[in-house]
């Protein structure tokens, strides 16, 4: 018998990827992204929303790299829900995009 589990899964994966998760998500919409890389170690809450309102957020864009391991960033997203939403469950979704290679 042959063992033909890695075209199965390829064919799974294909499925899940093309058909699956874009009805899981179906509608996508833009969304600013700014953020403060933390001069130091973790602030409280309070410093960094003091840190949005002086300006100290900058825009970044996706595939922006987040300066050292273990470093302290804030992010401020921001969106617009459409009225054709109302009644709906809406999620934002984010990819971190780890891959497992280093620290998270």
């Amino acid at each position: 018998m042959f063992d033909e589990s890695v075209q199965v899964l390829a064919r799974a994966r294909r499925v899940l990827a093309q058909h699956v998760g874009v009805a899981v998500h179906r509608d996508r919409l833009p969304l600013t992204v700014t953020a403060w890389p933390v001069p130091g170690e973790p602030v409280p809450v309070a410093e960094a929303l003091r840190a949005a309102a002086a300006g100290d957020f900058s825009p970044v864009a996706p595939g922006h790299p987040w300066g050292a391991p273990w470093s302290t960033w804030w992010f401020e997203i921001t969106g617009e829900v459409p009225a054709a939403f109302a009644g709906e469950v809406v999620e934002v979704v984010v990819d971190l995009g780890f891959t497992g290679e280093g620290p998270g």
